[in-house]
């Protein structure tokens, strides 16, 4: 019976093979905070994790919730009976959010965290900083071969960096460059690679009125994204990184048209580095809405990263409420005046007491609607 180590460290390894090399181009945009699900067949999965007769181990599985995991990146040669490790890439930390068994696959859900700190630049076809250290710590038996990638290890420390969205975060950026020359390094090894791989990052999302960069909070029970205001406009920065000559081509922000009005929703790619920029205006609301903002291409000659945010619009309530409440003031006034006059035997005009009870009887629903 395997027993599960609760000081152990949890690694979850994306390879160069398909399709977990697609979720490393994921992994390597998104900000800390996202929520990203990584997915694995319960083969690749760690015995520790199993029963005796290979099944997933539901009890044992749970256990890796509210747990911190690193993900790392793993330069994989096939061979005709094996995969072949040769070389261990450190990325970033997460934390487990929730682990789901289904059918014959584990679906991970993480909340991602701090990247791994590299103090050196990738030199030529120099091996990572980190890897000799990753296998000296771990003590994983039969480190070469690439039979798990879900591994439960001895605990590994690295020096992190946080991943800032302030408008000063030049060291992140350069921290990021040097792990993605890295992974274009293992990308050029990749027998199976016949397209170029772009790399893209995602640095801030900037409110234009007030010069406010945004930060990632949760906008509904189970998600995490931006908060953002109506009639405010926005801008947004990606970073894009390739080491391989390409045709330029346009990456394109896709937003729901009836909330969000873009004013720059095309940035070109063209070359090793680029900055590319996305302007758009959050258009009046009535009520708070959630939606999706997300980049795509049409070019099928590269491989990148096609991600989606969680945006929250919030109506500004009180430019809704204010007519409601002058009507309603006005009303009440007109009401209470004739009101008196008629329980005191004056002359009362019914018109304005009539006027007064619907308005004030209107504008009270309307106040409650928009409370909602």
């Amino acid at each position: 019976m395997n027993i599960l180590k609760l000081d152990s460290q949890v690694i979850l390894l994306t390879s160069t093979e398909e399709p977990y090399f697609r979720d490393v181009l994921d992994l390597i945009f998104y900000p800390a905070m996202v929520h990203y699900r990584l997915r694995y067949n319960r083969k690749w999965v760690s015995k520790e994790l199993k029963l005796n007769n290979g099944q997933l181990d539901k009890n044992k599985i749970e256990l890796l919730i509210g747990r911190k995991c690193l993900i790392t990146h793993v330069l994989i040669r096939k061979n005709e009976k094996s995969y072949e490790i040769q070389e261990f890439l450190p990325i970033r930390e997460a934390v487990i959010n929730d682990v789901v068994i289904i059918g014959e696959f584990i679906w991970m859900n993480l909340m991602l965290g701090d990247w791994i700190f590299y103090h050196k630049e990738s030199l030529g076809e120099n091996i990572n900083e980190h890897h000799e250290k990753f296998i000296l710590d771990a003590k994983i038996s039969n480190m070469n071969i690439a039979d798990q990638l879900v591994l439960l290890t001895n605990k590994l420390k690295f020096d992190t960096i946080n991943d800032s969205h302030d408008i000063d975060n030049t060291e992140t950026l350069n921290n990021w460059t040097r792990i993605v020359n890295h992974i274009s390094r293992f990308s050029k090894i990749r027998k199976n690679s016949c397209k170029n791989v772009i790399f893209l990052k995602f640095v801030r999302i900037k409110d234009i009125n007030n010069n406010k960069v945004e930060q990632l909070t949760s906008i509904d029970n189970d998600k995490i994204g931006f908060e953002l205001k109506s009639k405010h406009s926005y801008a947004i920065d990606i970073v894009e990184y390739t080491d391989q000559k390409i045709e330029p081509f346009e990456l394109e922000m896709k937003v729901q048209k009836e909330i969000f009005s873009p004013n720059i929703e095309k940035s070109e790619i063209r070359g090793k580095y680029d900055v590319l920029h996305f302007q758009f205006f959050c258009k009046p609301v009535t009520e708070d809405n959630i939606s999706t903002i997300s980049f795509e291409t049409l070019n099928d000659n590269n491989i990148i990263s096609k991600p989606i945010f969680w945006a929250k619009v919030k109506t500004r309530k009180w430019v809704y409420t204010g007519v409601p409440l002058l009507f309603f003031a006005l009303s009440t006034f007109f009401t209470s005046e004739q009101f008196l006059k008629l329980i005191s035997n004056q002359n009362a005009d019914i018109g304005f007491l009539v006027f007064g009870v619907i308005g004030t009887i209107g504008s009270t629903i309307s106040l409650l609607y928009l409370k909602k």
